[in-house]
């Protein structure tokens, strides 16, 4: 790095993209100066018409005046103007994107999930591991205040040993399936079905779930263990 300042390279642009660009509009010193994808169309830096499961109501339009933008991904990595390489691009992309990333001297941060299979998650963290410069899997949920609370929760020890939780999160969506542009912060996780403090009765899991404004079948996952 030529200055304090650090210079994004993005590749891959979808949706994940425009949620990244704006995160890096709020922290100081970081620019997003090159962007990368095999559509043409995608290079004119209109993320308008990029949704997902989450929406700021933001519309993400950059100035290509002062970003750069390439088709070759190869070109995007031989930038020596570009400290951080940020990969977007679909999952099953992600070993033929991170190892030549990494081995450019490169930082780099890598969607979720790293990899569909655990032999090239581990390919990727053994090229991490030599690599010049720092690797890390965009794990956002970790960041975000609610979890940060369960951390702590946990790590105190407030409630007890705490051997199990069960969690729900409700979305709003418009009808088409667009989510709501809602500012609102949603609530901080808890336990909703004991506070822990006898862990030997404890049996909870974590199930997420969304709701819609619209008829439809709740959705939910596989219970995991959250703590």
């Amino acid at each position: 790095m030529a200055s304090d300042n650090i210079n994004i390279g993005i590749v891959g642009l979808g949706f994940m993209a425009a949620m990244h660009i704006r995160a890096y509009r709020q922290i100081d010193s970081v620019t997003v100066a090159a962007i990368c994808d095999l559509d043409p169309e995608r290079l004119k830096g209109d993320f308008t018409a990029a949704l997902g499961n989450i929406d700021s109501g933001d519309p993400v339009i950059l100035d290509m005046s002062q970003v750069k933008a390439y088709q070759d991904f190869n070109d995007l990595l031989a930038d020596e103007s570009i400290d951080a390489i940020d990969i977007c691009t679909p999952t099953r992309t992600h070993l033929r994107m991170t190892k030549p990333a990494l081995a450019s001297g490169k930082h780099v941060i890598c969607e979720k999930p790293l990899a569909r299979e655990i032999a090239e998650a581990r390919e990727i963290a053994e090229a991490a591991s030599q690599a010049k410069g720092h690797f890390m899997v965009a794990m956002c949920l970790r960041f975000w205040p609610q979890w940060a609370w369960v951390k702590e929760a946990v790590d105190s020890g407030r409630y007890g040993k705490v051997l199990g939780a069960h969690f729900s999160e409700s979305q709003s969506r418009r009808p088409g399936g667009r989510p709501s542009t809602s500012t609102a912060k949603p609530p901080a996780a808890r336990c909703s079905t004991c506070t822990c403090t006898t862990p030997t009765s404890c049996n909870t899991s974590s199930v997420g779930q969304s709701r819609f404004t619209r008829p439809a079948s709740p959705r939910s996952a596989a219970p995991s263990t959250m703590c």
